[in-house]
């Protein structure tokens, strides 16, 4: 911008703000020599491809329902859903195919039958070119719908609602083992009674995973 008096050379201006994805000179000003010229040079941006109004997940009867919802899509091809135990290996549980270009809302949903009772979902999008993007995860816990304890601090009397049978095993503090059976579906009754007060741990084992909850006994 401005320019010298020299008659040949001239100014520019860049300005860049995004990643570009195609620039145009506009020449403008000048100076009465005839020879030199003013640039400014504007950048424009490419569209995301896709914009992400939500992405939630809820228990539904021993199943977890997954939804999200994009504002607009460009040039998008497929969703992929992973699911994760500890938030860092992800296993790929399905694929939905993207509406691939839309400027309304678009409304996806997907079942989890086979859920782990605590996980994160991780949704990744990916265009036709092979490029792709990671949304961050969300994370929820459905284990209510696999077992109930109560009352977790008491005198030692304990009972467990299960809606499938599955292996307990309860240790103190120590590490130690006072206790392990199999317990079916229905209200199953432990009696602790001879322990001692303090905090124990009750660990149930499922098809997939492990289960801890802290009880307390206090007489």
């Amino acid at each position: 911008y401005g320019g010298n008096a020299d008659g040949f050379s001239f100014n520019t201006l860049t300005q860049t703000v995004c990643p570009p994805l195609a620039s145009t000179n506009i020449y403008y000003g000048g100076n009465a020599d005839g020879f030199s010229f003013n640039t400014l040079t504007q950048t424009l941006c490419p569209p995301l491809p896709v914009e992400l109004l939500y992405f939630n997940a809820e228990c539904d009867n021993r199943r977890v329902v997954l939804n999200w919802v994009t504002a607009s899509e460009q040039n998008a091809a497929y969703f992929s859903l992973e699911r994760s135990a500890d938030a860092v290996n992800y296993f790929l549980i399905g694929t939905l195919a993207a509406s691939g270009n839309s400027s309304v809302p678009v409304y996806y949903p997907f079942t989890d039958s086979d859920p782990l009772s605590f996980a994160y979902y991780r949704l990744t999008e990916t265009d036709f070119n092979g490029a792709s993007e990671v949304f961050p995860p969300i994370v929820i816990s459905c284990s209510q719908y696999y077992f109930e304890i109560y009352p977790n601090i008491g005198s030692g009397n304990i009972f467990i609602r299960s809606e499938k049978t599955m292996q307990i095993s309860i240790g103190n503090v120590l590490g130690e083992m006072i206790y392990s059976a199999e317990i079916n579906i229905g209200i199953n009754a432990i009696n602790l009674n001879t322990q001692s007060n303090g905090v124990y741990f009750l660990t149930v084992k499922t098809e997939k995973e492990f289960i801890t909850q802290k009880i307390i006994i206090s007489k």
